[in-house]
């Protein structure tokens, strides 16, 4: 069984100060971000054709960057509402490992494929502020961690999560609203027996 708690903090013991540095440098990632979620560069191999699934492999092709899923309550995968969001990304049950590059816009991979969100939002009661939902893991780096990333592919898990924001804020709001679109089962004409 797969620890991904374990296998990063492998990766994390190995992490030169100065890759963090290019993080920070290069792609304009904040250190208030890099210090609450300490994305570790590894090099990986896909397990899959889609490349939606890695391990870590000092031999693999692809260098990635490499951080723990937090998650406000690993028994509920689609909760993201927390006092403190920020604590939960820092803090939170670890449930997956997310592999992203800065430079590979909208492309990701995870480790085990439990992880479905990335990020936390503050409780959604009192007219909050609208919810940043990013495309990009490096962007929501540079946002501060503030808003979430959907990790998931499965439509129903989409809209789960995004049905718990009062408002939402969207990189790209057609592709969102798209997802919000109940996606019925097609209904087939049945006709009586002979």
């Amino acid at each position: 069984m797969i620890d991904p708690r374990r296998e990063y903090l492998d990766l994390l013991r190995r992490m030169p100060l100065a890759e963090a540095e290019r993080l920070a440098n290069d792609f304009g990632v904040p250190w208030d971000a890099l210090t609450a979620t300490v994305p570790v560069p590894t090099r990986v191999r896909f397990m899959d054709k889609a490349r939606s699934r890695f391990e870590p492999d000092e031999d693999g092709g692809f260098a990635l960057w490499v951080m723990p899923v937090c998650v406000v309550d690993e028994r509920f995968e689609e909760e993201i509402e927390a006092v403190d969001p920020l604590r939960c990304v820092r803090k939170g049950p670890v449930v997956d490992l997310v592999g992203f590059h800065p430079g590979c816009r909208e492309r990701f991979a995870l480790r085990t494929g439990n992880g479905v969100v990335l990020g936390a939002i503050e409780p959604q009661y009192l007219e909050p502020e609208p919810v940043p939902v990013w495309d990009d893991v490096t962007d929501w780096l540079r946002a501060g961690c503030r808003g979430i990333v959907l990790l998931t592919n499965d439509c129903h898990q989409r809209v789960r999560i995004l049905r718990r924001c009062a408002a939402i804020e969207a990189q790209q709001p057609d592709r969102v609203k798209a997802w919000l679109v109940p996606q019925w089962p097609r209904v087939f004409a049945m006709r009586a027996a002979a």
